[in-house]
């Protein structure tokens, strides 16, 4: 097996399993992990011989995507959710905030009940009064 490309990488982010291993460990099939990869929602590492390298960061990131999809978001709203904590954590990196933290499931699922209920509000308001 060709080793991943070199790039500084934290312990989470060092991508070490094949996708039939990150498959079995997130109790997924590979085929759900290409979908992921090809909407970019979990873009894992490449060989050299362009085999898929997961890190335990990626397989937290799958964990997520299968939370949100439990509870109905589609991989779109997930795609937006994922967008908007990547941003909210490069804010509180730029900030300096000590305290920044990756965060939990609980802030993913409070942010997600946030979004849907901005939705359900901008719905409303396009839908005419009967």
């Amino acid at each position: 097996m060709s080793e991943p490309e070199q790039r500084p990488l934290g312990r989470r982010d060092t991508p070490v399993y094949a996708i039939g291993v990150a498959a079995a460990m997130v109790e997924s099939h590979p085929q759900t992990l290409r979908m992921y990869e090809r909407t970019g929602l979990v873009v894992p590492q490449r060989t050299r011989g362009n085999a898929r390298l997961y890190s335990d960061r990626d397989l937290e990131r799958v964990h997520h995507v299968q939370t949100y999809t439990a509870m109905g978001v589609n991989l779109a709203g997930i795609e937006i959710i994922f967008r908007l904590l990547d941003r909210i954590e490069q804010l509180e990196s730029a900030l300096g905030n000590p305290d920044n933290e990756t965060p939990t499931v609980a802030d993913e699922e409070r942010l997600t009940e946030e979004l849907r209920a901005r939705l359900r509000g901008a719905r409303d308001e396009k839908e005419p009064s009967r």
